[in-house]
């Protein structure tokens, strides 16, 4: 009777490490904002740059939840440890304390967004100090502009913001190209795309991470696991065909 509860015990112990490596949960919550053709919702597979990491931590044994808020809702709760990653986040000083960034998923290109009869030109930031400019709040270019010394007015969303400089309440939406551009050609009136232009002449080009909180316990753990992620991605042609299969 000893030497069979003795056996018993030890396949239990034997058994255990296994259980808690496997039976662990190895989802991350991840929120970004509506940030389409990026990441939205609405999108099939929730747009390319979701695909890139869910794939790329689904290699690494990890699943992965969407939570879609606005920008400055989505940092807080990063921050906070309340959720577990920030996706899409361009890197900073500021953030690097809270959080820990992975390798870039690719570039982001803000621009000066304005009307058409509105003739604003710069060559330095600083030129631009005479207009009154809406950025995203908590968005990296705000924090840019800001230093600046710019006239800057945040906004939570696209609308909001768009609709400030086309009603003449604002001279310039400073954002991301692609999204902007997406968005006026899929949620505004044709009326609004016909009205706005932009300066092709960036205000600012940085790069998209994803920024894992550092109040949880497995934040390296998850950046190494994407960065490998991301490694094989490339490697396989899967990158590429996430692209291609979205227009890019």
């Amino acid at each position: 009777m000893f030497l069979r509860d003795l056996r018993f015990v030890f396949c239990i112990l034997i058994f255990l490490p296994y259980h808690f490596a496997f039976g662990a949960d190895k989802t991350v919550r991840i929120t970004t904002l509506e940030f389409s053709p990026y990441v939205s919702e609405d999108l099939p597979g929730n747009g390319w740059a979701w695909q890139i990491a869910e794939r790329a931590l689904a290699y690494e044994g990890y699943k992965v939840k969407l939570t879609i808020l606005p920008w400055a809702r989505a940092v807080k709760m990063v921050q906070s440890g309340q959720l577990d990653a920030l996706y899409l986040a361009n890197k900073n000083p500021e953030r690097e304390i809270w959080a820990s960034f992975t390798e870039p998923i690719g570039d982001e290109i803000s621009v000066l967004f304005k009307r058409r009869d509105n003739e604003i030109s710069f060559e330095a930031l600083s030129d631009l100090q005479q207009y009154r400019i809406v950025t995203l709040n908590s968005s990296h270019v705000e924090s840019i502009l800001k230093n600046q010394g710019l006239n800057i007015h945040s906004v939570s969303n696209y609308k909001f913001g768009t609709n400030q400089v086309f009603h003449k309440r604002a001279d310039a939406f400073v954002t991301d190209k692609f999204v902007m551009l997406h968005f006026l050609r899929t949620q505004m009136p044709s009326t609004f795309f016909q009205q706005l232009d932009f300066i092709d002449q960036p205000v600012d080009q940085n790069q998209l991470h994803l920024a894992v909180s550092r109040k949880h316990k497995g934040h390296i753990a998850i950046t190494e696991s994407f960065n490998r992620g991301l490694v094989k991605l490339h490697a396989s042609g899967a990158y590429q065909e996430i692209l291609q299969y979205y227009g890019f």
